[in-house]
């Protein structure tokens, strides 16, 4: 039994591999809001990417092998680099129990269920504490998400999800001054980058 359900995990990835090169129906990932509050001592970040999981990716996530979803927190101060932290969101299935786990490297609870639906909310959803100083003043906070080149086959074939987001990276961004308020909160539309970026939108 459990060499039949590792030769159905193979034959799906073999062909999810195959299918990034024909039939892929890719999809339009947006980052719904940038929510950032503060207390005394941190910056809180909160912020949502939708449209990015659906149409090939329940067979992705499902193929038995670690999928990561990588994120880039970037803060500006007066045009130079204050603060910069790489995230990842892992799903990983496990073929015999049909439990779906996710990991945050922002976060040392894992999110376990048996809904795909559940798992794609989840998936997209980004909180980080980013402790600051109030040296920094006005600052621009940018947030970023992409997915990696990876092998997914036993031919040791890699291939670029981003094929998967039509090879555009979700960013959104916002401006926030520090030193003027204790308690802040706002929300910024969405910037696609493209080879010529959007002009920014701050709600």
């Amino acid at each position: 039994m459990l060499e039949n359900l590792g030769a159905q995990v193979i034959s799906g990835v073999l062909a999810f591999s195959m299918m990034l090169f024909s039939n892929f129906k890719g999809n339009s990932p947006e980052f719904k809001e940038l929510n950032l509050s503060m207390s005394s001592s941190y910056l809180y970040l909160n912020a949502e990417l939708i449209s990015a999981f659906e149409n090939d990716f329940p067979v992705l996530f499902s193929s038995g092998t670690e999928i990561p979803i990588n994120f880039k927190v970037n803060i500006k101060s007066h045009g130079k680099q204050v603060y910069l932290r790489k995230l990842s969101h892992k799903v990983s299935f496990d073929t015999i129990s049909g439990v779906y786990t996710l990991e945050k490297s922002s976060t040392e609870n894992k999110f376990h269920t048996r809904s795909m639906d559940e798992l794609i909310r989840e998936v997209g959803r980004v909180k980080l504490s980013i402790p600051y100083q109030e040296s920094w003043g006005m600052i621009s906070v940018e947030l970023e998400a992409s997915l990696p080149r990876m092998s997914l086959d036993e031919a040791d074939r890699e291939v670029d999800l981003m094929a998967l987001w039509r090879f555009k990276k979700p960013k959104i961004k916002t401006r926030l001054k520090i030193n003027s308020i204790e308690k802040y909160k706002r929300s910024a539309k969405l910037e696609l980058y493209e080879d010529i970026p959007a002009l920014l939108k701050a709600g």
